[in-house]
């Protein structure tokens, strides 16, 4: 069985002062990460977290990675997880990881809520800020999950 959970970064600062990918996490979104991070870790624990290498993106995955016991040091930044990608970019970079079974990923909307559209049967709506949804696959290799339908697992909303 392979598991992808998806999270939509939590909410940042609206000024942008230096850059877009330099915007932090106002204290609601930390707040709102952390209460969905709580939730998750008596459900399910990373073998790996990807992440966008947008600043409010990573301290998303920290807050996670933190809750979770996962070590700060292996979260995987990706450059594409900013921009525009698709499903088959998103399989295609978690194949590149051997004995994983389930991953984090930590990215942006529209991007995340598209792949979420492609990947669970039945998801259609934006993923909100904070949002993680999990989907599940029965699969043994990740080469294979395009080749089957996603089912979602977990669609933890913030509070």
């Amino acid at each position: 069985m392979k598991k992808i959970i998806l999270v939509r970064h939590a909410k940042a600062e609206d000024t942008i002062t230096s850059s877009d990918k330099e915007r932090s996490l106002v204290a609601k979104g930390k707040k709102q990460a952390q209460f969905v991070a709580e939730k998750l870790k008596k459900i399910i624990t990373p073998d790996l977290i990807i992440t966008s290498s947008a600043f409010r993106a990573l301290e998303t995955a920290i807050i996670f990675a933190t809750e979770m016991d996962y070590p700060h040091s292996k979260i995987v930044l990706n450059e594409q997880l900013y921009y525009d990608y698709d499903k088959y970019f998103l399989v295609e970079l978690i194949s590149n990881y051997k004995n994983i079974d389930t991953v984090f990923i930590f990215g942006h909307n529209m991007p995340i809520s598209e792949v979420a559209y492609d990947l669970a049967v039945g998801y259609k709506k934006s993923m909100q800020k904070s949002e993680a949804l999990g989907i599940k696959f029965n699969v043994s290799d990740w080469n294979d999950v395009l080749k089957t339908n996603g089912e979602v697992f977990i669609n933890q909303l913030p509070q």
